[in-house]
């Protein structure tokens, strides 16, 4: 199985070449990207170091309900306005 690390710069990789901002990607493609055997699954902690390996190379990652991961590169972030309390939330 390779490291989180390297998964997460093949991800990038990947994205990258997509030219798109926003993305999501299966449990199935990152398993094959991480080179798992027949009898190796993907666990919680495996996806936990992922997605902190994915923040630092500048990608949002969270997990999707129907699996897999949703990603979005954090300087499309950079143009949104900023959201903020209005006086009749608080």
């Amino acid at each position: 199985m390779k490291s989180t690390a390297d998964v997460a710069k093949l991800v990038v990789s990947l994205f990258d070449q997509s030219g798109q901002t926003r993305g999501r990607m299966s449990e199935k493609t990152i398993s094959r990207l991480a080179e798992l055997q027949d009898d190796e699954f993907l666990n919680a902690q495996y996806y936990a170091d992922l997605i902190v390996q994915l923040s630092y190379l500048g990608i949002l990652v969270g997990q999707l309900p129907m699996g897999g991961l949703g990603m979005l590169r954090t300087r499309v972030l950079a143009g949104a306005k900023a959201i903020l309390p209005k006086d009749e939330v608080l």
